[in-house]
């Protein structure tokens, strides 16, 4: 029993490392909102003590909870609002020397109940590193999302890329890979393989992008999804395709 009449139980390890791992995977905000919510208690605890051995006054538990709920809020609501990185560019950018781009999207149809999945890696001077289009099982679209971005950043680690920059047009997916959102539970195992294939890299960033500056990804997607499927393998063999890439390093390559 403590001196403020609550009851506690605490041993040696009963933060253990499983438990911070498993903090790490929360969206920011709930993990700025707990940090100070068990700072705020134990400040509490300590004044109530205080106050009850040395004033001799006491505070009724639901009392001493509003007070911690209240300091809370009141810093919570202080702490600037959490964006995501993205970029404004509405068109494909280069990514820096060194690093790959790899763009990925998805196309799904529920009515239709087919999915496929988009993706392409590229050098900063355009160069296509790896690319794929294929249809695959699905239930929502940030599912289709979310596997699309699985698969081309293991293709990336297969093909021993060291620096990647991940873009997507899907925003929930982007902010659930930067901790800003918590994945839906069906695909939070999903995520975190996404989340823990990042970490073999030696230099990693994900990015939301506008649908404009994803269109080749895009056009992978699509094109997997038609009833004939469709699987990349050279991009000479499409014009249309040849088209898009063209378009999208021409204008940087004016400036080399």
């Amino acid at each position: 029993m403590s001196s403020t009449g609550i009851l506690f139980s605490f041993n040696g390890d009963w933060i253990t490392e499983e438990w911070i791992d498993e903090g790490k995977n929360l969206a920011v905000v709930q993990q700025q909102f707990i940090r100070a919510l068990i700072a705020n208690t134990f400040w509490q605890i300590w004044r109530e003590r205080n106050a009850r051995q040395f004033s001799n006054n006491s505070s009724s538990i639901q009392v001493i909870l509003r007070h911690i709920m209240h300091m809370t809020l009141d810093y919570i609501s202080k702490i600037p609002s959490y964006t995501i990185e993205h970029s404004n560019a509405n068109k494909w950018c280069p990514p820096p020397d060194g690093w790959i781009k790899i763009n990925t999207d998805a196309s799904f149809k529920s009515e239709e109940g087919t999915a496929a999945i988009g993706y392409i890696a590229r050098t900063n001077l355009g160069h296509v590193v790896f690319a794929a289009g294929r249809q695959i099982e699905a239930n929502s679209v940030l599912e289709a999302e979310a596997k699309a971005m699985k698969e081309a950043i293991a293709e990336a680690h297969q093909h021993g890329l060291q620096r990647v920059c991940l873009e997507s047009d899907s925003s929930l997916l982007i902010q659930c890979l930067q901790h800003a959102q918590l994945p839906p539970w069906p695909l939070r195992a999903l995520v975190l393989g996404i989340s823990s294939t990042m970490k073999k890299f030696a230099a990693t960033q994900v990015l939301f992008v506008k649908r404009e500056a994803n269109m080749v990804a895009d056009w992978l997607a699509t094109r997997a999804n038609l009833p004939q499927s469709f699987l990349f393998t050279n991009a000479n063999r499409h014009p249309q395709l040849c088209r898009m890439l063209d378009k999208d390093i021409e204008p940087f390559l004016l400036f080399r």
